[in-house]
C-alpha cells in the first residue's frame, strides 16, 4: 500500500479517524461499542478506508467503527501523474456501509461505486447503497447551488442543491446508523 508524504491525504484522513474514535471512546456518556462514521464527498472517502481490515489493523487494531455512511464518494481513482490507482471501496470491507449517490455526478460517479459495491454484496459483505435520480455531487451544499469548477480530472461539474433529496438522504442516513448500531 502506498501511503503518500502529502499533510492532507485519504490515508492520513483514515488515521485521523481512528484517532478520532480513539478520543470519543474516552467519554463516560459514550457507548463505546456503537460509534459511526459518516463522511461527505472526501470524509466519504474516508468512511470507506475506514471500513477496511487493511486500515483498521494499520490504524486501529482493538477499536473500530460499527458502521458508515458516505455521501458522494469517490470510490476508485485511475492512475495520473505518477500516482497509482486508489480504491476506497476495498476487497477487505468488513464494516457495514450506505453509500448515497447521484447519477449527475460528474465528480464522483455513481456507476464506479454501484460497481465495486455490488461486488462486496455478492460477497455477503454488508454494503448498501442508494443512487438518487437527478443528483449531482454536492446535493446538499445550498450555499453551493449552482456553483462550478473544474475537477481534478478535468472534468466540469456543477453542483445542484436539493432540499427534497438533502432531506431524504439526511433520513437515510440517520435510520440507517440508528438501525446498525441498534443491533450491536
Amino acid at each position: 500500500m502506498c501511503v503518500p508524504n502529502s499533510p492532507s491525504n485519504h490515508y492520513r484522513g483514515t488515521k485521523d479517524a481512528f484517532q478520532a474514535l480513539a478520543h470519543l471512546r474516552r467519554f463516560p456518556f459514550v457507548d463505546q461499542e456503537r460509534v459511526g462514521l459518516l463522511g461527505f464527498s472526501w470524509g466519504a472517502m474516508v468512511s470507506l478506508l475506514a471500513s477496511s481490515q487493511t486500515f483498521a489493523e494499520l490504524f486501529s487494531p482493538s477499536q473500530r467503527y460499527v458502521a458508515a455512511v458516505g455521501f458522494y464518494p469517490l470510490c476508485h481513482v485511475e492512475p495520473m501523474q505518477g500516482r497509482p490507482a486508489v480504491d476506497f471501496v476495498r476487497p477487505d470491507h468488513d464494516r457495514p456501509a450506505l453509500i448515497l449517490l447521484g447519477d449527475q455526478d460528474l465528480e464522483a460517479p455513481a456507476d464506479d461505486c454501484v460497481s465495486l459495491l455490488k461486488a462486496l454484496a455478492d460477497k455477503g459483505q454488508a454494503a448498501e447503497w442508494h443512487v438518487y435520480q437527478g443528483a449531482t455531487h454536492c446535493w446538499d451544499c445550498s450555499s453551493m447551488n449552482n456553483f462550478s469548477k473544474t475537477d481534478f480530472r478535468g472534468v466540469r461539474v456543477t453542483y445542484k442543491f436539493d432540499k427534497e433529496l438533502t432531506d431524504d438522504s439526511a433520513k437515510k442516513a440517520l435510520d440507517y446508523l440508528d438501525r446498525r448500531l441498534k443491533q450491536r
